[in-house]
């Protein structure tokens, strides 16, 4: 495994921090405003006494008796789709935004690829500490996802993992991705949720953000988004370059969302180093 500097530009190595096997390279006044949400919010998680894996399960996600939901099909899918896109190239650098468990990270690195994974939360639950619980490798980093010119041009791959529709700018966001990607590299955009008639889908995220504003004075968004993916961003994102394809596992959710536009079809997009130029 390549050493953390290696996916690091040189001018960013003094901020570079290390515990308990995560990394962190936040600059000061990001950290403090990160460090008091997470704060909030994992307060917040142990009143609500929100249901988990255990820990010793996490190594068979995103399969596993546990792995029962439909969000967790849904990343069984994008595995499999990821999976294809990679084929059988080995040793590939990778990086995985949005890590959350780190189950997707566990899963390329069993299969000998250089990870990097990167998100904000960093509890043992839902957040980068959880890699102690796999026997894989990989290089957890906490970071402001923003910031992704303190990277070098070094991966093969690019994933952003079941979360572009929680990112602030999400198409300028995907696109500013080719930066980071070598020779034939490519983008993956996966586990979207595409809305045709967003309306419904906004109102339901005005009230998450109504209920923990009202019962908890908490700002459950670290940056503000709007929270979802519409097929208007879904053809700014093809204009840009991405092509998209249908899960096929999801047939009759996808069917029954093209007679109900208010309720979300669900696709993954590629992007090539072809399409950068």
């Amino acid at each position: 495994m390549e050493s953390i500097k290696y996916f690091i530009r040189g001018d960013y190595w003094h901020l570079i921090k290390e515990r308990n096997g995560v990394y962190n390279i936040l600059k000061a006044d990001f950290a403090l405003k990160l460090n008091i949400f997470l704060d909030r919010y994992h307060s917040i998680r142990i009143e609500k006494t929100q249901p988990q894996i255990p820990h010793d399960k996490y190594p068979e996600l995103p399969y596993g008796k546990f792995a029962n939901s439909f969000d967790w099909r849904l990343k069984q899918y994008s595995y499999k789709a990821i999976e294809k896109i990679i084929g059988g190239k080995q040793k590939l650098n990778i990086l995985d935004i949005g890590s959350f468990n780190g189950w997707l990270s566990n899963c390329l690195a069993a299969n000998g690829h250089n990870v990097v994974s990167v998100d904000y939360f960093l509890d043992e639950d839902y957040g980068l500490e959880s890699h102690k619980y796999y026997k894989t490798s990989w290089l957890p980093l906490q970071m402001d996802l923003d910031r992704i010119d303190m990277f070098e041009k070094v991966f093969d791959v690019i994933i952003i993992n079941h979360c572009l529709q929680f990112q602030p700018n999400p198409i300028e966001y995907s696109d500013s991705l080719k930066n980071l990607l070598k020779k034939n590299g490519s983008i993956i955009l996966a586990g979207l949720p595409v809305f045709r008639n967003p309306q419904n889908k906004i109102n339901a995220v005005e009230e998450f953000k109504q209920h923990y504003l009202n019962d908890y004075q908490f700002n459950i968004f670290l940056k503000e988004t709007k929270g979802y993916i519409d097929v208007s961003d879904l053809e700014k994102l093809k204009n840009s370059g991405f092509r998209f394809n249908y899960y096929s596992q999801a047939f009759l959710k996808n069917l029954f969302a093209f007679l109900h536009p208010q309720l979300p079809f669900y696709c993954y997009g590629i992007r090539n180093n072809d399409a950068t130029s």
